[in-house]
């Protein structure tokens, strides 16, 4: 079972590493697993995306740092 701290913990690392692009990749993962028909890691992906729609809402000065 995935937590919400499980999925702040994963959006957080796709921040550094991905800035803003985050959420494109996410939106990449939900994509391609809704077209493989595996419905429950795009439902996971979906949540995922949420956590970082709302760090990258929140505060894009961070999501600019992590760019850097």
């Amino acid at each position: 079972m995935i937590t919400e701290d499980d999925y702040l913990q994963i959006a957080e690392t796709l921040i550094r590493r991905h800035g803003a692009n985050a959420l494109h990749w996410a939106d990449l993962a939900i994509d391609d697993l809704d077209t493989k028909g595996e419905q429950d890691s795009a439902d996971h992906w979906r949540s995922l995306r949420d956590v970082i729609g709302n760090l990258v809402a929140s505060d894009p000065i961070d999501v600019q740092l992590a760019l850097n």
